[in-house]
Protein backbone atom coordinates (compact mmCIF):
# COMPACT_ATOMS: atom_id res chain seq x y z
CA UNK A 1 0.00 0.00 0.00
CA UNK A 2 1.19 3.42 -0.83
CA UNK A 3 0.58 7.15 -0.06
CA UNK A 4 -1.58 8.94 -1.81
CA UNK A 5 0.39 11.69 -3.52
CA UNK A 6 -1.50 15.00 -3.26
CA UNK A 7 -0.04 16.22 -6.52
CA UNK A 8 -2.77 13.97 -7.81
CA UNK A 9 -5.39 16.25 -6.51
CA UNK A 10 -6.75 18.68 -8.90
CA UNK A 11 -9.49 21.54 -9.02
CA UNK A 12 -11.75 21.35 -12.03
CA UNK A 13 -14.38 24.51 -12.85
CA UNK A 14 -17.74 23.92 -14.91
CA UNK A 15 -19.77 26.88 -16.01
CA UNK A 16 -23.03 25.90 -14.23
CA UNK A 17 -25.17 27.51 -16.44
CA UNK A 18 -24.18 24.34 -18.73
CA UNK A 19 -26.31 21.82 -17.94
CA UNK A 20 -24.69 19.61 -17.39
CA UNK A 21 -21.69 21.27 -16.72
CA UNK A 22 -18.43 20.36 -18.59
CA UNK A 23 -15.15 20.54 -15.99
CA UNK A 24 -12.44 22.14 -16.95
CA UNK A 25 -9.36 21.17 -14.77
CA UNK A 26 -7.61 24.72 -13.50
CA UNK A 27 -4.49 25.80 -15.28
CA UNK A 28 -1.19 25.80 -13.51
CA UNK A 29 -2.70 24.95 -9.77
CA UNK A 30 -0.52 24.87 -6.74
CA UNK A 31 -0.78 23.68 -3.66
CA UNK A 32 -4.33 22.43 -2.39
CA UNK A 33 -5.88 22.35 0.82
CA UNK A 34 -9.37 21.49 1.98
CA UNK A 35 -11.11 21.51 4.98
CA UNK A 36 -14.55 19.67 5.68
CA UNK A 37 -15.39 22.78 8.36
CA UNK A 38 -16.14 20.39 10.83
CA UNK A 39 -14.80 20.43 14.09
CA UNK A 40 -14.94 18.50 17.37
CA UNK A 41 -15.21 19.81 20.25
CA UNK A 42 -16.84 19.85 23.95
CA UNK A 43 -18.96 21.90 26.25
CA UNK A 44 -17.69 20.85 29.92
CA UNK A 45 -19.84 21.97 33.06
CA UNK A 46 -20.01 21.42 36.82
CA UNK A 47 -20.34 17.27 35.81
CA UNK A 48 -20.58 16.68 32.56
CA UNK A 49 -19.12 17.00 29.17
CA UNK A 50 -20.82 16.80 26.10
CA UNK A 51 -18.98 16.32 22.61
CA UNK A 52 -20.04 18.20 19.53
CA UNK A 53 -19.40 19.27 16.00
CA UNK A 54 -19.49 23.04 14.82
CA UNK A 55 -19.52 22.87 11.54
CA UNK A 56 -18.17 25.93 9.34
CA UNK A 57 -18.97 24.47 5.87
CA UNK A 58 -16.40 23.06 3.28
CA UNK A 59 -14.05 25.10 1.37
CA UNK A 60 -10.77 24.40 -0.31
CA UNK A 61 -8.12 27.21 -1.45
CA UNK A 62 -5.79 26.60 -3.73
CA UNK A 63 -2.63 29.43 -5.87
CA UNK A 64 -2.29 29.26 -9.99
CA UNK A 65 0.12 30.88 -11.87
CA UNK A 66 -1.02 33.46 -14.34
CA UNK A 67 -0.41 33.36 -17.85
CA UNK A 68 -0.75 35.61 -21.07
CA UNK A 69 -3.22 35.43 -22.06
CA UNK A 70 -4.99 34.25 -19.20
CA UNK A 71 -6.09 30.69 -19.21
CA UNK A 72 -9.79 30.54 -19.56
CA UNK A 73 -10.86 28.42 -16.36
CA UNK A 74 -8.85 31.96 -14.41
CA UNK A 75 -10.99 33.94 -16.39
CA UNK A 76 -14.33 32.00 -15.25
CA UNK A 77 -13.15 31.96 -11.65
CA UNK A 78 -12.45 35.62 -11.83
CA UNK A 79 -15.79 36.04 -13.58
CA UNK A 80 -17.93 34.39 -11.43
CA UNK A 81 -16.02 35.92 -8.15
CA UNK A 82 -16.71 39.24 -9.64
CA UNK A 83 -20.72 38.58 -10.11
CA UNK A 84 -20.77 36.59 -6.93
CA UNK A 85 -21.84 33.81 -8.89
CA UNK A 86 -21.93 30.08 -8.23
CA UNK A 87 -19.54 27.75 -10.35
CA UNK A 88 -19.48 24.31 -10.48
CA UNK A 89 -16.33 22.89 -8.39
CA UNK A 90 -14.82 19.23 -8.69
CA UNK A 91 -11.78 18.36 -6.41
CA UNK A 92 -10.37 15.09 -8.33
CA UNK A 93 -7.31 12.83 -7.95
CA UNK A 94 -6.07 10.73 -11.03
CA UNK A 95 -5.52 7.83 -7.96
CA UNK A 96 -8.30 5.19 -8.45
CA UNK A 97 -10.04 4.68 -4.92
CA UNK A 98 -9.46 8.10 -3.83
CA UNK A 99 -12.44 10.90 -2.90
CA UNK A 100 -13.96 12.77 -5.27
CA UNK A 101 -15.97 16.00 -3.94
CA UNK A 102 -18.48 17.77 -6.40
CA UNK A 103 -21.23 20.23 -5.99
CA UNK A 104 -21.73 24.35 -6.42
CA UNK A 105 -19.42 26.74 -4.91
CA UNK A 106 -18.61 30.10 -4.64
CA UNK A 107 -15.12 31.71 -5.63
CA UNK A 108 -13.25 34.13 -4.79
CA UNK A 109 -9.65 35.44 -4.99
CA UNK A 110 -6.69 37.31 -2.92
CA UNK A 111 -4.36 38.48 -2.39
CA UNK A 112 -2.65 38.61 -6.17
CA UNK A 113 1.17 38.60 -5.53
CA UNK A 114 3.27 39.96 -8.41
CA UNK A 115 6.89 39.89 -7.60
CA UNK A 116 9.53 41.90 -9.70
CA UNK A 117 11.11 38.79 -10.36
CA UNK A 118 9.03 35.38 -10.85
CA UNK A 119 5.49 34.65 -11.86
CA UNK A 120 2.35 35.96 -10.66
CA UNK A 121 0.17 34.32 -8.47
CA UNK A 122 -3.27 34.71 -7.43
CA UNK A 123 -4.47 32.87 -4.42
CA UNK A 124 -8.59 31.35 -4.75
CA UNK A 125 -10.87 30.51 -2.44
CA UNK A 126 -13.43 27.41 -2.86
CA UNK A 127 -16.81 27.93 -0.75
CA UNK A 128 -19.71 25.25 -1.56
CA UNK A 129 -23.18 26.18 -0.48
CA UNK A 130 -23.73 22.45 0.55
CA UNK A 131 -21.38 19.56 1.93
CA UNK A 132 -20.49 18.42 -1.82
CA UNK A 133 -21.24 14.94 -3.13
CA UNK A 134 -18.27 12.58 -1.93
CA UNK A 135 -17.83 9.92 -4.78
CA UNK A 136 -14.43 8.12 -5.37
CA UNK A 137 -12.28 7.85 -8.38
CA UNK A 138 -13.31 4.82 -10.44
Amino acid sequence: MAGAQGKNYVVQIGDNTISPSNYDEVACQGDLTFNTGKTLEVSRTKNCKNPFFREAGFTAAFSVELETPMHATHTLILTKADAEALVDVRITSSESGLPVWTGPAYVSYDPLSAPTEGIATLEILVAWVNDPTRTAVA
